[in-house]
């Protein structure tokens, strides 16, 4: 996996812990941990009664069976070991029509 440094796979998260969660790529079947304090957009905490980790702001959770894009930091040969961290998918813009056109030419100024 040292080649692949930087790509992107499909994972499925297959265990949590307070120190962050572990995912397996689906097409590839390697695990490897993403750190807690690599999770984007909020300051996540470790809920063991569920096996969550929640976002303290958002409240995002992130459990077992979770489907998440991740990208491929580091690999550790030594004591083979992968970590990844979460790929955010870009937020939708509410009101936003996909068949809309927009063109990108030049602006005519009105007179």
């Amino acid at each position: 996996m040292t080649d692949r440094v930087g790509e992107d796979f499909d994972a499925l998260v297959i265990s949590t812990a307070r120190y962050g969660l572990f995912v397996e790529l689906t097409d590839l079947f390697v695990e490897g941990l993403v750190p807690i304090d690599t999770l984007p957009g909020d300051e996540y905490t470790y809920q063991e009664n569920v096996r969550k980790l929640v976002g303290k702001r958002s409240r995002r959770e992130f459990s077992i069976g979770d489907k998440v894009r991740v990208v491929l930091d580091r690999v550790d040969g030594n004591e083979r070991k992968l970590q990844f961290s979460i790929i955010e998918d870009e937020p939708k813009r509410s009101g936003s029509n996909p068949r809309r056109r927009v063109s990108h030419g030049p602006r005519r100024r009105a007179r």
